[in-house]
């Protein structure tokens, strides 16, 4: 990227990466884990589904317990602690057309140009 801007090689990439719109490996993974979660929704528990208490994390999803750390490491429920944490100010949890929701999460990740998944989280 620092060659194709024709830039120095100590000079920082973030900036690069916004302005050519192109995203980091760790925000592919993020964005990956999101449409992992997005078509397996259906399938998982959400907390309202647990009690009937009107609770501040009524819409978040609830990750399966595992026992081994190997199934902790995977891919859903690695997505589904990256789901829960997506801003609650935009209604992106709820949308249901795919492309809108592509296009919503790819702004997001864009915008911040993550280098590492635990600074997402």
């Amino acid at each position: 990227m620092r060659i194709l801007k024709g830039c120095n090689s100590r000079q920082h990439c973030r900036p690069i990466f916004e302005e050519f719109g192109v995203l980091t490996v760790s925000s592919l993974f993020v964005l990956a884990c999101l449409i992992l979660v997005r078509f397996r929704v259906p399938t998982v528990v959400h907390s309202s589904n647990l009690h009937s208490h009107y609770t501040r994390g009524k819409n978040y999803l609830v990750p399966p317990q595992f026992r081994l750390q190997k199934s902790v490491d995977s891919h859903l429920y690695i997505g589904i602690k990256l789901f829960n944490k997506l801003p609650s100010n935009r209604p992106i949890k709820q949308i249901e057309n795919i492309n809108t929701y592509l296009n919503s999460i790819n702004n997001i990740l864009g915008h911040h140009n993550y280098y590492t998944i635990q600074v997402y989280l």
